[in-house]
């Protein structure tokens, strides 16, 4: 039996002791080198982590973990469902954590994949979805209270695609490697909006649909008469009058966000 401690050092050791060297372990380019090293750091934690004194933190590097694997180990048998992670996320709401790292597990996880699946139709959507709202209000509130804004340097970890479970979630770095050219040419397509119209990208990833109200952009939420507010990343993007549109999402640590907006046609 290991003690907590010697978990943690060992966790820590092969490079899930936090969010940074986690995520900084997908941008290894060899996705089953990295998928391998992911499955030793969450064989290290119980079996059970609902059932074991796990402590905020190591909760959320442990779903860290789990999302980081389907991304790029999609077979893993050490994977468990969306709807587990979930379950184990609602620790940090009913606790009322005020960590950034859980506020942005919180927004991933209960991003409906459809608003009118039976999940979201159940008893419990206006739970799920108070949740959901609740961690993106936070998101965004930690982000006006930094120092510096850096709103024109959001940093957009995942994105919202096509596929289900666990698996609608997509790192940044399944995208980038569909874009070719030199660092620079790569970072002129992605302000440029070229990104979004990469054929593997377009197939990968799922437009949502929204509305502009009064220079804000919003989506419908799963309950009668709610919405959530998307930061635009490009504010200049938003089409001048109130207007139905689609685009990508993305989640950040500042919010979620909406990439490539087009007015809907009618």
């Amino acid at each position: 039996m290991v003690s907590p401690l010697k978990r943690k050092m060992n966790i820590y050791q092969l490079g899930g002791g936090n969010v940074t060297t986690i995520l900084s372990l997908l941008s290894d380019q060899k996705n089953e080198r990295c998928g391998k090293k992911l499955e030793e750091i969450i064989a290290m934690y119980p079996e059970n982590p609902q059932r074991n004194d796990l402590d905020q933190t190591e909760l959320i590097n442990f779903i860290f973990s789990q999302i980081a694997l389907a991304c790029v180990l999609p077979g893993s048998s050490k994977l468990v469902a969306l709807t587990k992670l979930q379950d184990l996320s609602m620790r940090f709401y009913r606790e009322g954590s005020r960590s950034a790292s859980a506020f942005f597990l919180l927004s991933i996880l209960f991003w409906p994949e459809d608003p009118n699946d039976n999940r979201w139709k159940e008893a419990s959507s206006a739970k799920y979805e108070k949740v959901l709202i609740s961690a993106i209000d936070d998101l965004q509130r930690l982000c006006m209270l930094k120092t510096k804004p850096r709103k024109g340097r959001i940093v957009t970890h995942f994105f919202f695609g096509k596929a289900r479970g666990l698996y609608k979630i997509v790192h940044r770095s399944a995208i980038e490697k569909h874009i070719k050219g030199t660092l620079t040419e790569r970072r002129l397509k992605w302000r440029g909006g070229e990104v979004w119209t990469t054929p593997e990208v377009v197939r990968m990833l799922k437009r949502v649909e929204g509305w502009t109200e009064n220079g804000q952009l919003f989506v419908r939420g799963t309950t009668k008469g709610s919405k959530i507010r998307v930061i635009p990343l490009y504010s200049p993007s938003l089409p001048n009058a109130n207007e139905n549109v689609t685009f990508y999402l993305g989640f950040s640590f500042d919010g979620v966000v909406a990439f490539d907006i087009q007015v809907l046609e009618e």
